[in-house]
């Protein structure tokens, strides 16, 4: 849902447990992880912690940036019943060239793993959307609250795969 100067998430995934584990989206204006900015949820041992990065071109290296909560703001994350939710929200703008700004239109990327000594292991499952996505445009999808357009089709893609994608 956007938010004034940005746009508020909120990621639902089902982990194995509450030991080194992340979950995370990026955007790319390829569908590919390619130069794609990331937001991740990371959580040791119980606690969560947001964290922006960035996949260099080659898609095979992901990097934390150099302020990782910059742009970042309202965390919200639980772990009950072996379900991660994590909601956050992410400014339009960052000085950053490495998070994006949210006022081009970008492909959605998910993905989750597991962490080693707080780093971000290879992800171990992915899921994309098939459509560009406009963080700017909103309809009025649930009685007068503003969801960015095509997150109805997101949200059905991701339930399949058990995981949940809002922009709320």
């Amino acid at each position: 849902m956007s938010s004034g100067s940005g746009v508020s998430f909120k990621m639902k995934t089902s982990l194995s447990s509450n030991a080194d584990q992340w979950a995370g989206f990026g955007i790319s204006t390829s569908a590919s992880m390619q130069n794609a900015s990331v937001s991740s949820c990371l959580m040791t041992s119980g606690s969560l912690a947001p964290e922006n990065s960035y996949n260099a071109a080659s898609g095979n290296t992901n990097s934390v940036v150099s302020n990782p909560t910059d742009g970042l703001s309202g965390l919200s994350a639980d772990f009950t019943n072996s379900i991660m939710t994590c909601e956050l929200t992410r400014s339009n703008t960052n000085s950053d060239p490495e998070v994006f700004d949210l006022t081009t239109d970008y492909y959605i990327l998910f993905a989750k793993g597991t962490l080693s000594g707080g780093t971000k292991n290879q992800h171990t499952f992915t899921d994309k959307t098939n459509v560009l996505v406009s963080f700017q445009s909103t309809q009025d999808l649930a009685g007068s609250v503003p969801i960015i357009k095509p997150f109805t089709s997101i949200l059905i893609m991701l339930s399949v795969f058990q995981i949940v994608l809002f922009s709320m």
